[in-house]
């Protein structure tokens, strides 16, 4: 063999010595195992509740195309989580036996009957992003209607439950 030949040979033995030990003489070890994967959260999936004007005075919560396609539409009101869980209470729309005043409500309202199952709103105003859904009633129309977040209330908007104070009836994610 001549002397390139040589040459190339012990440096193909210290690479092939280097490969094998790993850098510096020490046995190579595995790369370290990436973290384990958190688990995913299951999204909350919302409803839209709307407020439409059914005969004229009655205004109503709705979550339907339906009913926004068939009475005058007032807006969105709120989100309101589509499925129950901990945490959440059923808000209905609750209609009176004439069928002219509909409600919303988390429990059952003398002279009503359950018309709707509208969400599932969280029964709790820990969570950020939530605030309490209200609910007033208009003495010269004899109506009951969702307020929406911004809304004031006017002088003739009543309780059910107080005469002078807004109902509270659930806790809602606030609408934008």
């Amino acid at each position: 063999m001549n002397q390139l030949a040589r040459v190339i040979v012990a440096v193909l033995g210290v690479v092939s010595a280097i490969v094998s030990t790993g850098c510096g003489g020490g046995t190579s070890t595995p790369a370290p195992s990436p973290p384990p994967k958190s688990a995913v959260p299951t999204p909350t999936v919302l409803r839209t509740l709307y407020r439409v004007v059914a005969n004229g005075t009655d205004r109503m919560t709705t979550i339907g195309p339906n009913e926004r396609i068939a009475y005058p539409l007032e807006g969105q009101v709120y989100y309101v989580p589509d499925q129950s869980a901990n945490g959440r209470s059923t808000l209905n729309r609750v209609v009176n036996s004439s069928g002219t005043d509909h409600a919303d409500a988390t429990g059952s309202v003398n002279g009503y009957t359950q018309d709707l199952v509208l969400g599932f709103p969280w029964s709790s105003a820990s969570i950020p992003g939530v605030t309490q859904l209200t609910e007033a009633f208009d003495s010269t129309t004899g109506d009951y209607a969702l307020l929406s977040p911004s809304e004031p209330c006017p002088a003739t908007i009543r309780s059910r439950s107080q005469p002078t104070v807004i109902r509270d009836t659930a806790t809602l994610l606030k609408c934008c």
